[in-house]
C-alpha cells in the first residue's frame, strides 16, 4: 500500500510533485520521537547542530540562531516561540524511517529531515521555500494556512526572516497526528501551533540553482586546469560598424562557453561528486578490516551521502563527494548497500561471502557510511 493511501507514488509524481498541494490523513502511525523537548533543547546547547528559535507573531518576530544555551530556552515565553533543528536523522538515525516511505525520489534529492516543537501558537511566520516538502505531524496538532498568489518578493522589513508581510488565507486544515501535507516551490504556507506539545517533521528536498551548480562546476574545472579553450573567430567577415556586437559574435561566445559542458567524463564525475558532498566534513569512524565478526549488526550512517552510475567500463561510486571506480561485477552489491540502511548480522553473514560485496562494504567501513549498531 503506497504511503499515499489510494494514490500511486507514480500518480503523485505526475500529477503533484512540483505542482500541487497535497493532504494525507493518518499516513503515518505511532510516531514516537527518541526524544522528549528539553533533550531536543539540550542538542541545541551541547552539539554543533543546525537550530534554532523562532519567536513571535504577527508583524513582530525574533530569530536565535545556534549555538543556543540554556539561559535562551529560560527567556523564551509561554507561547509563540518555536525549535528547530535540521538533520535531525544525523543524531537520531531511527528517524530515518520517517524518510523511508518518500525514497521512491532518489536519495540525492532529499536533503535532510528537520523537526520542529512550539507549544501554542508557535510558528515560523508565513513564507515560502524554494524547494518541495513533507510536512508530517508526529505529536499534537498545526493549522495549516495556504496562499497560493502571495507576493514572495514582498516581506516584512527590518527582519531577519523572510516573512511575507501579505497573506491571504485560500486554503486552510488541521494536522494531527500521523496526518502529512505536501507543499511543492514557493507555494505561500503559514503552520501555527494548536495547543502545546505540537511537533512537526519536515523533509525537505535539494534544488540546486544554476548559480549553485555553475560556480560548482567552474571550480572543478579550475582545480582540473580545463576550460583554457579561447575563442576564435577565424574567417570572421569584414564589419561596417566597429563598435557593434553581432549576433555571429554572440552565437560563438555561446558555443565556446557550451562546450564546457561537453566533456562528459568530467562533468559526470563532477557531478557525482557535487551531488554527494556531505553537508558538514564527516570524520572516518572505522579503519579498514578484512573481517566483519558474525554476530554484529551494522547501520548506515545518514551523516553520508552515498550513490552510484553505471558506465561502459565499470561503476563510478560517489562516497561524501569522492569518487570510487568498481567493476561490473559489484553492481548488485552497490544497489543493496545503497538501498538499505540496516544489516542484520544473519544477512550480512550471507552479503559478506561474496567477494564484491565484501570489498565494498569494506571501504564504507573506511568512509564511516556503515556503523556498528551500538546497544
Amino acid at each position: 500500500m503506497s504511503i499515499f493511501g489510494a494514490i500511486s507514488e507514480q500518480q503523485f509524481l505526475d500529477e503533484y510533485w512540483q505542482q500541487k498541494p497535497l493532504l494525507i490523513r493518518q499516513a503515518f502511525s505511532n510516531i514516537t520521537p527518541p526524544f522528549s523537548p528539553e533533550e531536543l533543547a539540550g542538542l541545541c546547547c551541547d552539539t554543533d547542530v543546525a537550530g534554532r528559535i523562532v519567536i513571535g507573531k504577527d508583524k513582530h518576530w525574533q530569530v536565535l540562531n545556534a549555538p543556543l544555551t540554556e539561559q535562551d530556552f529560560l527567556e523564551t515565553p509561554e507561547t509563540h516561540w518555536t525549535l528547530l533543528v535540521n538533520d535531525i536523522e544525523r543524531y537520531y538515525p531511527q528517524l530515518g524511517e520517517i524518510i523511508k516511505p518518500f525514497r521512491f525520489i532518489p536519495d540525492w534529492r532529499i536533503d535532510d529531515l528537520m523537526v520542529s516543537y512550539a507549544p501554542e501558537g508557535g510558528s515560523v511566520g508565513p513564507h515560502t521555500d524554494e524547494y518541495d516538502v513533507f510536512l508530517i505531524q508526529g505529536q499534537g496538532q498545526r493549522h495549516w494556512q495556504l496562499d497560493p498568489d502571495a507576493d514572495s518578493q514582498c516581506c516584512l522589513s527590518d527582519c531577519e526572516l523572510s516573512i511575507l508581510d501579505n497573506f491571504n488565507v485560500q486554503k486552510e486544515w488541521t494536522l494531527e497526528a500521523g496526518d502529512f501535507l505536501y507543499l511543492p516551490p514557493n507555494l505561500a504556507h503559514y503552520g501555527v501551533a494548536q495547543g502545546d506539545g505540537c511537533m512537526t517533521f519536515s523533509i525537505g528536498f535539494r534544488a540546486p540553482s544554476q548559480y549553485e551548480l555553475l560556480n560548482s562546476w567552474l571550480d572543478h574545472s579550475a582545480e582540473k586546469k580545463r576550460l583554457t579553450q579561447r575563442y576564435n573567430d577565424q574567417k570572421r567577415p569584414t564589419v561596417t560598424h566597429s563598435g557593434e556586437i553581432n549576433s555571429s559574435d554572440i552565437e560563438g561566445i555561446k558555443t565556446l562557453m557550451r562546450t564546457a559542458l561537453d566533456d562528459d567524463q568530467q562533468f559526470i564525475t563532477w557531478l557525482g561528486k557535487y551531488l554527494t558532498e556531505a553537508k558538514n566534513d564527516q570524520q572516518t569512524l572505522y579503519s579498514h578490516t578484512d573481517h566483519v565478526d558474525d554476530d554484529i549488526a551494522f547501520t548506515r550512517n545518514p551523516a553520508h551521502r552515498l550513490a552510484w552510475l553505471e558506465q561502459e567500463d565499470g561503476l563510478l561510486i560517489f562516497i561524501n563527494g569522492e569518487a570510487n571506480h568498481a567493476p561490473l561485477e559489484s553492481k548488485a552489491a552497490i544497489e543493496y548497500l545503497c538501498q538499505h540502511y540496516e544489516f542484520p548480522a544473519d544477512i550480512l553473514e550471507e552479503k559478506l561471502c561474496d567477494s564484491h560485496f565484501k570489498d565494498l562494504f569494506a571501504q564504507l567501513m573506511d568512509y564511516g557510511v556503515v556503523e556498528v549498531v551500538e546497544d
